[in-house]
C-alpha cells in the first residue's frame, strides 16, 4: 500500500507554489503519482492551485523522498525554499489523512485513521462534529482553523460524547489547533496548540516529521 493515500497538501499562505520531488540529499527528482496505481507521475514540481491546494498525491512504498516546497516564483531547482524535509519513509509508515472542510459537516471514520482537518470559516461560523468516539478507540483528529476571518470553527462531538472534557472545542485564531484522540468512550484533547508562525511550518510537522 503506497505511503500516501489520497494525501492533499494545503498551504494557503502560498498560492501556487511547487512541492519538488527528490531521491534523498540529491537534487536528482524522483516520481510521485495521481493514483494508488503509481501508473501516472505528477509533473515535478506539482503545482498548487491559486489556494495553495496540492492534487492528490501517492508515493512508491519501497522508495525514500526528499520534498522542497518552493514559491510559485522559484527556480528549479529551488533557491529559495519555503521548508525542505530529507528522507520521508516509504514503507512501514502511514502518515495522516488530509481533509479540507469549508462549511458545517461530518468528519467521517473513512475519512482516515489520523486526520489533519483544514478547517476555513472565511464564510462563516462552522461546526464540525468528529465520528462516534465509541468503538474507535486510537482514532485521532486534528483541526486547525487556516482562515484569518473572526469567524469560529468549533468542534462539537456526537451527543453526549466530550473533547476534551468539554462539550465543544471553539477555534477562533488563525492556525489555532486542537487533535482529540478517541479513548473509546470520548475525545481527549492531547495536544492543544497556539497558533505558529505559519502554516508551512505545522504541516512541515505534522506530515513528514
Amino acid at each position: 500500500m503506497p505511503i500516501l493515500q489520497g494525501l492533499r497538501m494545503s498551504f494557503p499562505a502560498y498560492p501556487l507554489c511547487k512541492l519538488f520531488g527528490y531521491v534523498p540529499s540529491t537534487t536528482t527528482k524522483r516520481s510521485f503519482y495521481t493514483t494508488v496505481a503509481l501508473s501516472v507521475a505528477h509533473a515535478n514540481p506539482l503545482q498548487a492551485d491559486a489556494n495553495g491546494l496540492f492534487a492528490e498525491i501517492h508515493l512508491d512504498p519501497d522508495l525514500a523522498y526528499k520534498f522542497v516546497l518552493a514559491p510559485s516564483t522559484d527556480t528549479d531547482p529551488p533557491t529559495n525554499p519555503i521548508f525542505t524535509v530529507e528522507n520521508v519513509p516509504a514503507s512501514g509508515r502511514v502518515l495522516m489523512d488530509i481533509l479540507s472542510m469549508s462549511a458545517t459537516g461530518d468528519i467521517e471514520t473513512s475519512d482516515g485513521d489520523d486526520i489533519l482537518v483544514l478547517a476555513d470559516a472565511t464564510l462563516g461560523d462552522i461546526v464540525l462534529t468528529p465520528f462516534t468516539a465509541v468503538g474507535t478507540e486510537g482514532k485521532r483528529i486534528t483541526v486547525v482553523k487556516v482562515d484569518s476571518t473572526t469567524n469560529s470553527v468549533t468542534i462539537d462531538p456526537v451527543g453526549a460524547q466530550t473533547w476534551g472534557g468539554l462539550s465543544s472545542r471553539v477555534l477562533t485564531s488563525q492556525h489555532e489547533a486542537s487533535t482529540g484522540a478517541s479513548d473509546g468512550s470520548n475525545w481527549l484533547e492531547t495536544n492543544l496548540q497556539t497558533p505558529p508562525e505559519n502554516m508551512s511550518d505545522m504541516l512541515a510537522a505534522r506530515l513528514f516529521l
